[in-house]
């Protein structure tokens, strides 16, 4: 199923890229105004399409939606144009759209087009039980943060071994004041899920399972990209990193 997506979406990137060629060669600015990308910009718009239908078709994992996948590389591609990444291989998600019992967070090696490590992730316990639809960024919701991070250093501290994180939107800009981290929970795992119907829940960390954790933990650490997804309305509406192209400029 997977196979004949992506040879439909390359195929129609490839077609849009050769009648834009076409269009761009007879139509003037003078004929069509001042248009929101010029010829330049728009050619590269379709290749980072391209791109991201030959990455996604190469993980070869239809959990992943290739929308989500979609808005987490153009978002990891205008960080990296602000320069808000020091680790560029290596990009992680977390897919609030399926429910805890799911391994919803991937973590994809850049380099190879390769998910190299997949696995279940808890959300904040007011967030909802099984599937998360409430999100906050305030202190004291015990909430999960929608948006894009990066993914720090380590700390030792209540959790023992953690991951910082830091927010880079509206709607997660209170992580570090929050103490909204990576870490590992025993109520993190399949068994936990098995027997009590749904994962545990955190005070609003994306915590994962104990076993692996320090493997995980090195995947991950030193300015790599966290996108936390849902299929939240204002979140998708307000975002500048998956709606503002920086990345074409």
């Amino acid at each position: 199923m997977i196979y004949y997506l992506c040879r439909t979406m390359q195929t129609q990137v490839k077609l849009f890229l050769f009648l834009l060629g076409i269009s761009f060669s007879f139509i003037s600015k003078a004929d069509i105004g001042d248009p929101v990308l010029d010829s330049t910009a728009q050619e590269k718009a379709c290749k980072v399409e391209y791109e991201i239908s030959d990455r996604y078709c190469s993980l070869g994992d239809s959990t992943l939606q290739f929308d989500i996948f979609q808005k987490a590389y153009v978002g990891y591609l205008n960080m990296v144009k602000l320069n808000k990444v020091k680790k560029k291989d290596t990009l992680t998600i977390v897919d609030f759209s399926q429910g805890s019992l799911n391994e919803r967070m991937y973590i994809i090696d850049l380099k190879s087009n390769k998910i190299i490590h997949k696995s279940v992730v808890a959300h904040g316990m007011n967030s909802g039980r099984h599937i998360p639809k409430y999100f906050s960024n305030e202190e004291g919701s015990k909430k999960s943060s929608l948006g894009f991070y990066t993914i720090d250093n380590t700390y030792k501290g209540k959790f023992d071994l953690a991951v910082k994180l830091n927010g880079l939107e509206y709607s997660n800009s209170h992580a570090h004041r929050r103490g909204v981290v990576i870490h590992a929970a025993k109520y993190a795992n399949v068994e936990w899920a098995k027997k009590n119907g749904a994962l545990g829940r955190s005070f609003g960390c994306p915590a994962i399972p104990e076993k692996d954790f320090e493997k995980v933990v090195e995947m991950i650490k030193g300015g790599s990209t966290l996108f936390i997804y849902a299929p939240n309305r204002s979140y998708l509406r307000r975002s500048k990193l998956i709606n503002r192209q920086y990345y074409l400029k």
